[in-house]
């Protein structure tokens, strides 16, 4: 008769299913090591462990890369002004490559537990119009999305914004014309503080949230007119600067006289004195456009 073998205690270094680095020095494979107390309570008599640290580095590894895949093959910089943000809301102009370098060394302190999602504007959409067939989509960015290797098809809105403990919102990616773009990320924002949960918005140097943005409208900016805002560079530079007044409709102003706008305004632009007015009449008369294009359309 052969002898039942008995299974090899957790506590030894040849344990054959450790889920550790078989080459690590600490736990060997184990995944665990002992852990000494000082004070041990008495009723404890097999071995106390703690997860080892190439199990730790392992799991933030993939909390990283599930939070945004794009991470993965980003450098880890020693230092970022993000830190200490994470519970805030925060809009932050930036370029892609700044961001991934920045977002990740917030994202790897956090450890393991953190759990972040980057999504943009087209997936948004794509979120959006979840119950409609692909052949079905009208919209290109959408059906671009899809087709790629993150596709928001399978999520609804609410799954996609209101889960994570951060949500970084990257507007710009979306390119095809849709009116309900301002609506969705407006509904997104309320949906995230709804749950008292921070949210990021990203926008590009050259592509910033503001008058003539696909995602932008007055009621998006009265929305973000006391969040913190900053300007963030690869070598980690930052500027602070309010958002009471939007950069963006600065640069919309410089733009009236190409007859892009009402001429009357752009009369009036010339004059740093009326720039209050002269905002408050510009955004007036794209409110009223939008809603003309509106009921058009309702029609």
């Amino acid at each position: 008769m052969t002898a039942i073998q008995e299974p090899i205690p957790r506590g030894s270094k040849s344990f054959p299913d450790g889920d550790g680095d078989a080459t690590c020095d600490k736990c060997h494979g184990r995944g665990v090591v002992s852990l000494e107390l000082e004070n041990k309570p008495r009723f404890v008599i097999c071995e106390i462990t703690t997860p080892c640290e190439c199990v730790r580095e392992r799991d933030v590894i993939r909390s990283v890369k599930r939070g945004w895949s794009a991470l993965d093959e980003v450098p880890l910089r020693k230092s970022t002004p993000l830190k200490g943000k994470e519970n805030q809301n925060l809009w932050v102009t930036t370029t892609d490559k700044a961001l991934k370098s920045h977002l990740k060394r917030v994202a790897w302190d956090k450890g393991r537990n953190w759990f972040f999602r980057v999504i943009n504007d087209a997936e948004l959409m794509d979120s959006w119009l979840h119950n409609i067939p692909d052949d079905e989509v009208i919209d290109e960015d959408v059906r671009q999305a899809r087709g790629g290797w993150k596709s928001s098809a399978e999520m609804i809105l609410s799954d996609m914004v209101e889960m994570p403990a951060l949500l970084v919102i990257v507007v710009g990616v979306k390119t095809a014309r849709n009116s309900a773009m301002s609506e969705l990320l407006l509904e997104a924002l309320n949906r995230r503080a709804y749950g008292g949960k921070p949210t990021w918005i990203i926008d590009h140097p050259n592509y910033r949230l503001a008058v003539g943005h696909l995602s932008y409208d007055t009621i998006i900016g009265d929305l973000l007119s006391d969040w913190e805002k900053m300007e963030l560079t690869e070598e980690g530079a930052v500027k602070k600067t309010k958002v009471k007044v939007p950069d963006l409709v600065l640069q919309s102003l410089s733009t009236m006289s190409s007859g892009e706008t009402d001429p009357e305004v752009a009369e009036e632009a010339g004059s740093p004195g009326l720039l209050d007015d002269v905002m408050a009449k510009h955004m007036e008369r794209e409110r009223v456009k939008r809603n003309k294009n509106w009921e058009k359309k309702r029609s």
